[in-house]
């Protein structure tokens, strides 16, 4: 069975109460921490994520991608073998991530934080292809997952709060698609 096929088998997720299944929190460029909880704010991202160094260089280029999601079993499906903190993404939802689902300025309270869905398409990068392969990287681009946001999506913190694996992931509010 290719990955498509996989993914096609996946059974649907929740699309209006989630979980926070890991949590990633990257301090350099190949380190990968799995901490018991994190602190976010509209500040700093997730305090602790390299995100925030990159920020105060660079504001606009990322200020809407403080925080990235994808769909937990997306990311065990698409990494393989491999540990799937390796996609680079900080927070793993069992949740409905799609453009559908979630469009564009949705919020969604994960812990005690509030983050809102930015309109910046996450289409992974040659990191990612390298370690699992082109077909997993192509898949954000075919027209059956395109809605789906494969490769996750870019989050802004709207209001600081803890988040910890097994914390609701709940949706309050869908923007207009």
């Amino acid at each position: 069975m290719d990955l498509a096929q996989h993914i096609l088998a996946l059974p649907p997720p929740p699309k209006d109460f989630g979980t926070l299944v890991r949590l990633v929190i990257r301090p350099r460029v190949g380190e990968r921490r799995q901490p018991a909880a994190a602190i976010l704010s509209p500040a700093r991202g997730i305090e602790g994520d390299r995100w925030e160094k990159r920020a105060a260089l660079y504001p606009a280029r990322y200020a809407l991608r403080q925080v990235s999601a994808l769909r937990a079993d997306v990311a065990d499906v698409l990494t393989g073998e491999q540990d799937a903190t390796l996609t680079g993404d900080n927070l793993h939802l069992d949740l409905d991530i799609s453009q559908d689902n979630l469009p564009a300025h949705s919020h969604i309270r994960v812990g005690t934080a509030i983050l809102t869905v930015t309109p910046k398409r996450h289409t992974g990068c040659r990191k990612f292809q390298s370690r699992f392969g082109k077909e997993a990287r192509r898949l954000n681009g075919d027209p059956r997952f395109y809605t789906w946001r494969l490769r996750g999506m870019m989050l802004t913190v709207v209001q600081a709060g803890v988040v910890r694996p097994g914390d609701a992931a709940v949706v309050i509010h869908r923007g207009k698609s």
